[in-house]
């Protein structure tokens, strides 16, 4: 995945290893006019640029040139192809996650993972995409700061709680007999063999990929199976 800026150092020696150092002089003024330089440059400059990259980007470290190829041979005239030189690059492993806060640049470039968002009132591209990139209004709600990377992992109840407090991800291994009395609406997913739940006077089989719904008054549920459920809660607003 990439997650926010890299530091201004960082940047500016990838741009430079890249050849296309240049193109980095607006971080003399902060990230928010490197950024605003960068996309805001003529045609000429950009076409100067991803070809400069082409040639330069082997001259990166392995995961950057790598990327940066990728990203030049899906959207050859997209200034983001140089994302990988200006945001955080970082491998998940499995069970492994990131929290984003609102303005922050990010993309998923390769695997499975899940995503829980709380509700937004909009999503901006940033680039590596067919669609419209607004940059004056990207300008005005992105986060130029260094945030540094913080992975997640889950605490002893297997659980990721959310930054905001409105989310939970929990994770459920089916290697034993298990309870849960849910107390929110609640999303399970199945990524194991299978899952058999009882509660009430039912018993229900979920298959790998199966999701299903539970709401708050579903009482004690009993859990048998093999593999994994994933579980997104609802948590209750605080004042």
């Amino acid at each position: 995945a990439l997650k926010g800026f890299r530091t201004e150092t960082e940047i500016a020696e990838l741009f430079q290893r890249a050849g296309i150092g240049e193109f980095a002089r607006g971080l003399s003024g902060g990230l928010e006019r490197f950024y605003k330089e960068l996309f805001s440059s003529s045609s000429e400059e950009r076409d100067s640029l991803l070809r400069a990259l082409a040639v330069g980007r082997h001259q990166l470290p392995s995961a950057e040139a790598h990327w940066t190829g990728e990203f030049l041979r899906l959207y050859p005239a997209d200034l983001g192809a140089c994302a990988a030189l200006f945001l955080q690059l970082v491998l998940l492993q499995p069970g492994q996650g990131l929290a984003l806060g609102a303005g922050e640049l990010h993309a998923y470039l390769e695997g499975t993972g899940l995503e829980l968002m709380a509700n937004s009132d909009n999503v901006l591209r940033g680039g590596l995409t067919s669609k419209h990139v607004d940059v004056e209004e990207l300008i005005r709600v992105l986060r130029f700061e260094h945030i540094p990377l913080e992975i997640l992992g889950p605490d002893q109840a297997e659980s990721y709680a959310s930054e905001g407090g409105e989310f939970q991800l929990s994770h459920v291994r089916l290697d034993q007999a298990r309870v849960r009395t849910p107390t929110s609406m609640e999303i399970w997913l199945c990524l194991g063999e299978r899952a058999e739940l009882r509660f009430g006077d039912g018993l229900h089989e979920m298959q790998r990929g199966h999701a299903a719904f539970v709401s708050a008054d579903t009482g004690t549920i009993a859990i048998e199976g093999k593999g994994e459920l994933w579980i997104a809660s609802a948590l209750a607003a605080t004042t």
